[in-house]
């Protein structure tokens, strides 16, 4: 824990059933809501453990607070490392019998920790997921966010029925509760990324997982519309995506579960359209080559059609966002077209031949 002090420990008087880990970094105007939400959970018998993040605002002083006001939280100060790193480091000081994560903006409902920690100890699982739902943090409406499939499924899931895995288990690890022995065991850890720092955690813990179990809940209210989303500032030049998803098939190949590679793959490509949206002229190329690294295999036309589709509407003057917009729902097509295709025993050529004329059907119906 290089350059990290621990300001204040957390008191307790009981064994913590959950250890709640939380990354601030200049969040001052929604942490109050963040903590309070924590700290107000019917599950008292938590730890509350915060990693400031070297925050230039006044987020340090309002930790300080609380934890002086309640004995259940500890307090840890690190330079500028990341996310990443500060989960990593809260996870180092954690003694509860469950992990959870929450980014310093979002919260949780008031019964999130209980329900799911009594899911998991009455299905000894080393992962219990729920559902999440968008917070607009200028409207104050809530709506629906990734939907995982939780939403209809209360069930356990045993290892050996773990094809499709990637289908369903979605990244975000707030929806989750983590068996802290598994996660020490299994030695995982958070990638130091400026974003995406969560994917190969999720991803990897599930691969192994003897018992993953749902709640149909909707416990995390994830807050958009901030302006400070990791995720709508993402560097477009650090392609943290690649590196993540890198991780996770070097952790599949690691572990000899070779069985899921398919499911990363149509995983990957889901998310590689919507990556895309983000780039442009030769970051989108070059974006292209890093997922042809990942994949092993070569799709020019991905990058292709969106250069096409720019260039199509330069010439109408229509707005950034426009053009993305409109470049995107050709590609999605080809996407959900690749998804069903890499499920199929065809060979490479074979598929390749396909999506090929899959192109140019979707650009004759746009009259292109």
């Amino acid at each position: 824990m290089n350059e990290v002090k621990i300001l204040k420990r957390a008191d307790l008087k009981f064994e913590p059933k959950v250890s709640v880990v939380v990354p601030v970094y200049n969040v001052e105007k929604y942490l109050e809501q963040c903590l309070n939400s924590i700290a107000n959970q019917t599950l008292k018998e938590i730890e509350i453990i915060c990693v400031d993040d070297g925050s230039s605002d006044n987020s340090l002083q309002i930790l300080q607070d609380f934890a002086a006001k309640d004995n259940r939280f500890t307090i840890i100060a690190q330079e500028h490392l990341m996310a990443g790193a500060a989960r990593n480091n809260g996870m180092t000081l954690a003694n509860g019998e469950y992990l959870s994560f929450l980014d310093s903006d979002d919260f949780f409902e008031s019964d999130m920790l209980q329900i799911m920690y009594q899911k998991a100890v009455a299905t000894n699982s080393d992962i219990v997921m729920c559902d999440m739902r968008n917070y607009n943090n200028k409207t104050h409406k809530f709506s629906s966010g990734l939907n995982h499939q939780t939403q209809n499924f209360d069930a356990v899931i045993p290892l050996e029925t773990k094809i499709n895995l990637f289908d369903f288990f979605g990244p975000n690890v707030c929806t989750k509760l983590f068996r802290r022995q598994y996660v020490i065991d299994n030695n995982l850890y958070f990638q130091n990324l400026k974003s995406c720092n969560d994917i190969g955690f999720s991803f990897c813990s599930a691969a192994i997982a003897n018992k993953i179990s749902t709640v149909p809940q909707t416990f995390i209210n994830y807050r958009v519309n901030t302006g400070t989303q990791t995720s709508s500032n993402r560097g477009k030049k650090d392609f943290n995506i690649v590196h993540a998803y890198k991780f996770i098939k070097d952790f599949l190949l690691k572990n000899k579960l070779e069985v899921l590679l398919n499911d990363l793959k149509a995983r990957i490509h889901q998310n590689f359209e919507n990556e895309l949206s983000r780039y442009e002229g030769d970051d989108i190329e070059q974006m292209s080559r890093k997922c042809q690294e990942i994949l092993e295999e070569d799709y020019p036309f991905f990058s292709d059609c969106l250069h096409y589709e720019y260039k199509k509407y330069s010439f109408l003057g229509l707005p950034l966002i426009t053009k993305k917009s409109i470049a995107k729902k050709t590609t999605y097509k080809l996407f959900n077209h690749f998804t069903v295709l890499e499920k199929l025993s065809l060979s490479q050529k074979s598929k390749t031949t396909i999506l090929g004329f899959i192109k140019i059907k979707c650009r004759k119906k746009k009259g292109i």
